[in-house]
């Protein structure tokens, strides 16, 4: 497999992310896969809030169905909020349903970047 592959990019993209969330959180992912980490939005949640303290109301732990649809809501308005365009954020179903996971890595880098460049937020993503 070449390094410019789709696959390698993708697996590269994902680590970079993972390192960065676990940076930010000062804590390891409490599953190695990030997906599965994230599934339920409130590792998401507790990003934005180590990022701003008051951008997210509520983390709902452990959720499912409606419960981590309002975490994922509550995380896209507070990256929102923060900076990112609503057009670089990820669908809800992308990360609930597993539809775009790729555009799901692609928010957590934009998010990252403009913590980094706007409100001067170490680690950068682009540090690793």
């Amino acid at each position: 497999m070449s390094q410019t592959s789709p696959a390698f990019l993708f697996l590269t993209k994902q680590a970079e992310a993972k390192r960065w969330v676990e940076a930010v959180q000062q804590e390891k992912l409490p599953t190695p896969e990030l997906f599965d980490a994230l599934h339920d939005g409130s590792v998401l949640c507790n990003v934005m809030l180590h990022l701003d303290p008051d951008s997210i109301p509520r983390i709902n732990m452990n959720a499912q169905g409606r419960k981590a649809a309002e975490n994922v809501a509550f995380f896209l308005e507070a990256a929102r909020e923060y900076g990112v365009p609503r057009s670089c954020l990820f669908l809800p179903e992308d990360l609930l349903d597993q539809k775009d996971m790729l555009r799901v890595i692609d928010s957590i880098h934009i998010l990252a970047d403009i913590a980094s460049t706007h409100h001067g937020v170490r680690p950068s993503i682009f540090f690793f």
